[in-house]
């Protein structure tokens, strides 16, 4: 609907069409079109069933029918060895698979279930449905009845633990200046599936890795029948550890590592604080980063003079930018922005076996473009405008979430409004804003800042139709006999330089709408004379509102008109 239409009443083909009701209108009768068939009756699937990644001890697979008047009823797992049935579970509909149900879990003999022995047993799906319907299918080698590796609380020789006990986590203790090599520790524990015992997996060998700079080769260590293992390594300043661990076999199957852990230097421990002057800062300025390094790692401890300090943006292309901290102990360091970096900054401490680092984070957008900008109105004025927002150096790399606004100016420089916004909702960056557009006038697409992307603004396009108008919509007379013959017409006029000029050779629509009604229905068409007249006929049989209406081309708007109201008697 155009926004700046006063006292008139503009309708779309869809709002007419919506409600046609011209059987009862015209005497016509209208033929439903038929519905879609139900397809033929399908059958039941069973997918390939896996155990739970979490335990060996659970089982999922999916089941499912195509026909749509049945639904799987029941689903049975048989568990066999060599040919010999050792479980049988009833399976429960879990949405997307059905599975084991709570506490049924698969369980060795020795924890109070069935199953013999550790290893891949085969197994047998049989589902049936509503309608009787069975289906059987063989999933050789499909239960996967392993221990799973993980690995618990870790040891070190330098200090106390400080992972929990049976957490995951490879602790090397602290290193100092005293304390230059670490023997790095932890154990291997299977875990049993089903009951999720933890049993020591002895005779494994874990591989530990210390990295990442130093070229250290990987170590292994062999575990114990504990499952207890470690390895010693001499240790630089800044290294980490982990250690992984991999068995496929009819004893143990998955993967095993821990998160990387970095020893800590108390003895030359430092504190070091920082921040930067601005919150978000634009391509190509510069942030500085201030702060001050202290003897202890309290901030109140005295600051420490000639301490090289080093700066950078992660992921900032490896530019680092060094300094000294002066007699009282601060420093300042000038980072250029670069959205490839993030915005994530580090200042640390560089000095064998004294450490200390702080970070911090600074909004870096990217520069933004849009492209593949189309523009159009429609005949019910409705302004429609695609394109994409992309990042410029970037092409590739997501805008999704990002705010796109369509904007609007009589003459295409001044009195700028905005009319509608999306959020992207496309990591592609693509987008699409429909609003109630003008006669005539400008139209922008506009990004503004934002924390992800630099403002961005797309192509000014100016859109325009000639405006179109019923004049003298009349009926031959406002109180009819039922059943009567009602003549209706009206003059089809466009504006031409502001200047209504007669509109003839146009398609034209005859619309009623009962009395109580707001559904409009079809009653025919006709065709304006050269004079832009158009004339309808039609049967008076209720109470209602009459319309002529022209839908519009791909230059015009479509008409306005006032419905006439005609009561009939």
């Amino acid at each position: 609907m155009r926004t700046d239409a006063s006292a008139r009443t503009v309708r779309t083909r869809r709002a007419l069409a919506a409600g046609v009701v011209a059987a009862a209108i015209c005497g016509t009768a209208l033929t439903a079109a038929p519905a879609y068939a139900d397809g033929t009756a399908g059958q039941i699937g069973i997918g390939r069933g896996a155990v739970d990644s979490l335990d060996h001890g659970s089982f999922d697979v999916p089941v499912w029918t195509d026909a749509t008047d049945a639904a799987v009823t029941s689903v049975t797992m048989k568990v066999l060895d060599g040919g010999q049935t050792v479980a049988t579970r009833s399976l429960v509909d879990g949405g997307y698979a059905w599975s084991l149900g709570s506490g049924d879990q698969l369980k060795l003999t020795e924890d109070g279930g069935t199953l013999p022995r550790l290893g891949r047993y085969d197994v047998e799906i049989t589902a049936t449905d509503s309608k009787g319907d069975t289906l059987t299918r063989a999933e050789p080698g499909a239960l996967d009845f392993t221990l799973i590796p993980l690995f618990a609380a870790a040891t070190g020789t330098n200090g106390p633990v400080t992972g929990p006990t049976g957490g995951v986590s490879l602790e090397p203790a602290v290193v100092d200046a005293d304390h230059t090599s670490e023997t790095v520790g932890g154990t291997l524990l299977g875990q049993q599936p089903g009951s999720r015992d933890l049993v020591p997996l002895a005779g494994r060998t874990v591989t530990v890795a210390m990295g990442p700079t130093w070229n250290e080769v990987d170590r292994t260590a062999v575990t114990d029948v504990d499952g207890r293992f470690s390895t010693t390594f001499a240790v630089p300043q800044g290294l980490s550890f982990t250690a992984r661990y991999t068995e496929s076999s009819d004893a143990a199957d998955g993967q095993a590592s821990t998160p990387e852990r970095t020893p800590e230097y108390h003895s030359s421990a430092v504190a070091i604080t920082a921040t930067a002057d601005v919150r978000r800062v634009l391509p190509g300025q510069n942030v500085t980063i201030s702060g001050e390094v202290h003897s202890t790692l309290s901030a109140t401890s005295p600051g420490l003079a000639g301490v090289p300090v080093v700066g950078s943006f992660e992921g900032g292309g490896g530019l680092e930018v060094h300094t000294v901290t002066d007699a009282t102990g601060h420093f300042t360091l000038t980072l250029p922005g670069d959205p490839e970096s993030g915005g994530v900054w580090t200042a640390y401490v560089s000095q064998p076996f004294r450490s200390g680092s702080v970070s911090g984070v600074v909004v870096i957008p990217d520069e933004s473009l849009f492209t593949s900008v189309a523009s159009a109105v429609s005949a019910d004025d409705v302004v429609t405008v695609s394109g994409k927002l992309l990042r410029t150096y970037h092409r590739g790399a997501s805008t999704y979430g990002q705010n796109v606004g369509l904007w609007y100016s009589p003459d295409g420089r001044t009195g700028w409004k905005g009319l509608a916004g999306v959020n992207l909702t496309s990591s592609d960056g693509s987008f699409k804003i429909t609003a109630n557009g003008y006669l005539d006038g400008y139209y922008q697409v506009r990004h503004a800042t934002s924390d992800q992307l630099v403002a961005s603004n797309g192509p000014i396009v100016h859109l325009t139709r000639t405006n179109t108008r019923i004049f003298q919509m009349y009926a031959n007379t406002a109180r009819a006999k039922k059943n009567s013959t009602l003549t209706l017409t009206g003059n089809l006029k466009q504006d031409v330089g502001n200047v209504w000029k007669p509109f003839g050779g146009q398609y034209v629509e005859l619309y009623f709408q009962p009395k109580g009604s707001t559904k409009w229905s079809y009653l025919g068409y006709s065709h304006t004379d050269s004079t832009g007249h158009a004339k309808f006929t039609s049967k008076a049989v209720q109470d209602g509102r009459w319309l002529i209406q022209y839908f519009g081309d791909g230059t015009h708007f479509e008409s306005d008109a006032a419905a006439v109201y005609v009561d009939v008697v």
